[in-house]
């Protein structure tokens, strides 16, 4: 996703992430539809996509649960006008139905109530498997220039049974750093770095005309440096020192990582900079 300085779409004060807490959403009839934190999304949407600030840009609505998708599209196609749906190339998608795909602006709705919904249905959506990690990678990573997520129950409630931590609930921490940092950081990010090391292959990259994000989330992980040039992926992890010969150490979580993180070529630095784009 885009830094707050190379922000296409919305007005200078809006942030990157924002979260949106419907604390009166709740499901009812047995279901997984959350029809009042369903309907402040759709009210949001309808705003977006007759914002000035917003023209032009795709917009993406993606669910966590397979009946909130039903419930969205309904309102969707009831509340917005079908030129303004084709103008903003709007779909509504649970992860699964995004594989592959992007847009410039997504709205989550997480819909997941923590006084009704079983654990266990929110631990089925946070395994830790490849194929739902992937899709919740998918989730995390579709948006280019801005993200709006919509959650009833409180962050602190998306956990895994027994409470344990998980990487829904990790992504929305950081959803929460990011916000609370507000629009107005520095440029060139800076961000925050775990070496003097990581922030000297950063600086030479961005010398070269190479857009760096640092920390990029992916499921609960974060990839030291995600960089981007002529539209091409790389993440590198940034290792320490070099080692005996030119062999690199491994990076640990770094495949697991980049696993979660499709479109991007591995790469590790490891003493001085090494790296390979391709396309």
């Amino acid at each position: 996703m885009t830094d707050v300085a190379n922000k296409a779409f919305g007005s200078p004060e809006q942030p990157v992430i924002e979260l949106h807490h419907v604390e009166e959403g709740r499901i009812s009839g047995g279901k997984q539809e959350n029809e009042l934190e369903a309907k402040v999304l759709v009210e949001h949407l309808a705003h977006m996509v007759t914002d000035p600030d917003y023209d032009g840009a795709s917009i993406g609505v993606l669910c966590l649960f397979e009946e909130q998708v039903a419930l969205i599209n309904e309102m969707v196609t009831a509340t917005i006008d079908p030129e303004e749906w084709e103008e903003h190339d709007i779909v509504v998608a649970n992860p699964d139905g995004f594989q592959g795909d992007e847009r410039d602006v997504i709205l989550y709705s997480l819909s997941w109530d923590n006084d009704v919904m079983s654990r266990q249905a929110l631990s089925a959506r946070q395994m830790d498997t490849t194929h739902i990690q992937g899709m919740l990678n998918v989730a995390f990573t579709r948006a280019r220039d801005e993200i709006h997520v919509f959650h009833s129950a409180p962050i602190d409630t998306f956990t895994m049974a027994g409470d344990a931590p998980g990487v829904i609930g990790a992504w929305l921490e950081h959803c929460a750093r990011v916000q609370s940092e507000g629009a107005h950081r520095t440029s060139p990010r800076a961000g925050k770095v775990d070496s003097q090391f990581e922030a000297d292959v950063a600086n030479a990259l961005r010398a070269r005309g190479v857009d760096v994000i640092h920390q990029y989330p992916a499921c609960g992980f974060f990839i030291d440096l995600m960089c981007e040039l002529d539209r091409v992926r790389l993440a590198v992890e940034c290792d320490g020192e070099l080692v005996a010969g030119d062999a690199l150490p491994p990076a640990p979580g770094l495949h697991r990582a980049l696993v979660l993180a499709p479109g991007a070529t591995a790469g590790s630095a490891c003493g001085r900079a090494r790296t390979t784009w391709t396309g």
